[in-house]
């Protein structure tokens, strides 16, 4: 148990989120499977300036009933200062009760040191069949290291494939279809409403991931429903909420001004107000993405506001939507444009 809390705390510690990519780490896991015998290959590609790699390590005899086990080596971006176990850095793994605290621990870091935990105490020149190990890029950010995986001829004659995801340590057969909007609307806001100072109102949700939305409590909307509370007291002038499309927003900060005057928030919402002077409106955007949120909610389908940015009359908004297997997302994709 000390050698596999060992390998997990130096395998959460190297940084695989999306802006750092994922070398470094499929570098470092490629290193502890050679050490066990393993054929190892990475499979490097550069976007948008950030290396990444695919993972894909072999042993065994050859045959064409091989093993696949596969783990995404990325994880979520985060905000340092709500790792309030870990002193502020994320990276760093501590344990405390029962529980292991860094970041992609569960998702899904450990489950890469258990493997090669579980590995190190197998006699693998027996294996009577081959076993492909891999770890991909992009998991979290639209799969591209998968679809990249897929087509690699190294993965030739595999029979079974096993995916490491965190299922409340209960097998799955098959998933959900995944799909990330990318709303941009330019000249919102043009028209000046209300006079004097501003004010910055925030909000304070609860982070969770975007599959499970009701684990967490979504700043961005809290905000959206209070817009379109006070939509004939303010004009929205600025917004700031949520860190990616797959994480529920937990935090989300807007600048209005009066028309006039501004109530106060309830402060046991963790919500606060700061002043400063700035301008602009968008009463209705609040409306639409609401109703947006409540169509089509039904049969196990989950969406998300993950983040949103308005400033200088442009609105950026990106939204998660999950989908069972069979279920076309296109109806959701043509609310959007309603």
């Amino acid at each position: 148990m000390s050698s596999l809390l060992s390998l997990a705390r130096r395998i959460i510690a190297i940084n695989s989120t999306a802006p750092a990519g994922t070398l470094f780490l499929a570098r470092f896991v490629g290193g502890e499977l050679r050490r066990l015998g393993f054929s190892v290959t990475l499979e490097k590609r550069r976007i948008g300036g950030i290396n990444q790699a695919n993972l894909i390590a072999r042993i065994g005899p050859a045959g064409k009933k091989a093993l696949l086990i596969n783990t995404h080596l990325d994880t979520v971006v985060t905000d340092p200062r709500r790792w309030t176990k870990t002193g502020g850095n994320p990276f760093r793994a501590v344990v405390s009760g029962v529980f292991l605290y860094g970041l992609g621990t569960a998702d899904t870091k450990a489950a890469l040191a258990a493997q090669i935990a579980a590995l190190e105490g197998l006699d693998l020149k027996k294996l009577r069949r081959s076993l492909c190990l891999t770890g991909t890029f992009g998991e979290e950010t639209g799969m591209a290291g998968v679809r990249k995986l897929i087509g690699s001829r190294r993965l030739s004659r595999i029979r079974y494939a096993l995916n490491t995801e965190p299922t409340e340590l209960q097998p799955v057969v098959g998933n959900y279809g995944f799909r990330v909007y990318r709303v941009e609307i330019e000249g919102i806001g043009e028209k000046m409403r209300g006079e004097g100072k501003s004010h910055e109102v925030y909000f304070k949700g609860k982070a969770a991931h975007s599959a499970k939305p009701w684990l967490g409590r979504n700043a961005i909307v809290d905000c959206l429903k209070w817009i379109k509370r006070m939509e004939d007291k303010v004009t929205v002038v600025e917004m700031e909420g949520g860190l990616e499309a797959n994480i529920v927003a937990p935090f989300c900060r807007v600048k209005v001004v009066r028309v006039p005057p501004l109530p106060c928030p309830s402060p046991s919402r963790g919500e606060g107000i700061r002043e400063g002077v700035m301008r602009g409106d968008f009463a209705g955007v609040a409306e639409c993405l609401l109703k947006f949120l409540s169509r089509s909610g039904k049969e196990g389908q989950t969406h998300n506001i993950g983040a949103i940015r308005f400033k200088d009359s442009r609105l950026t908004v990106k939204i998660d939507h999950r989908f069972p297997a069979g279920k076309n997302p296109d109806l959701r994709l043509k609310y959007l444009k309603e």
